[in-house]
């Protein structure tokens, strides 16, 4: 005779199976290629990528240059567009979207930070965390720009412009203003390039915080692989292609 607690163990057992089942991936690509150029002179930039990456995980993208690194992101982020193939972020097919849908799509879902910083210098360090955050119709955009540039260590900061702050200090700015909105998805491109090193620990760390505590997706490129072995997953492109995937 078998046991109720054997029972019970195999029914938890094929429950747990049939809930992972039913996990949807955030981040989907499908058989996705990208080419530039004209007929003449076509180059293939990603060549037949499938992908998929499951919410509240860090993953690094790293590779040779030109191996299809930073595209791949711009891909995601639906800043370019897709050869063929299909890419679904948080459910929706962002490939099949109109320029205006992308874009507040993209507003919502997902925020983006680059190497080179992207603030306005013209506003301050507050400014740049809340603008963004108004006009998606937040209407504590300024409290909500305020506390999240307390998180990342820039209280007494708020009142400084760019060129009155360090590189470090702008890059937090950067990552407030990416996480503000509480997005699912966080691309970030080379986000310690500009950096030193100590600095470039930093920053990563603070990432890989912040996103965990927002229960964030953060997908990051870069050429430093002690940066990249930090994540819980690693994955390495050449030629377009993935080469590797820690994730199997």
């Amino acid at each position: 005779m078998i046991s109720p607690y054997l029972h019970r163990k195999n029914y938890c057992r094929l429950l747990d199976m049939s809930q992972a089942k039913k996990i949807e991936p955030l981040v989907e690509l499908e058989m996705v290629n990208l080419v530039l150029g004209g007929p003449a002179s076509q180059v293939k930039i990603l060549k037949s990528v499938n992908l998929n990456i499951l919410n509240n995980k860090t993953v690094s993208v790293v590779g040779s240059s030109g191996s299809g690194k930073t595209s791949l992101l711009l891909l995601i982020a639906g800043l370019e567009k897709v050869t063929s193939g299909r890419i679904r972020v948080n459910g929706e097919d962002i490939s099949a979207l109109s320029e205006d849908a992308l874009a507040s799509f993209r507003r919502d879902n997902i925020g983006i930070v680059f190497q080179s910083f992207h603030l306005i210098p013209t506003m301050t360090a507050l400014e740049n965390v809340a603008i963004p955050l108004e006009l998606g119709g937040n209407m504590n955009s300024f409290s909500t720009a305020e506390l999240e540039l307390s998180h990342v260590g820039l209280e007494d900061r708020l009142a400084h412009y760019p060129s009155e702050l360090s590189g470090g200090e702008q890059q937090r700015v950067a990552i407030a203003r990416a996480l503000a909105p509480k997005p699912k998805l966080i691309l970030a491109d080379e986000p310690t390039g500009n950096l030193d090193g100590e600095t470039g620990s930093q920053i990563i760390d603070l990432l890989f915080s912040r996103t965990d505590e927002c229960q964030s997706t953060l997908i990051f490129v870069t050429h430093d692989n002690g940066l990249a072995n930090q994540a819980d997953r690693m994955i390495r492109l050449h030629d377009g292609k993935i080469e590797t995937d820690s994730n199997g």
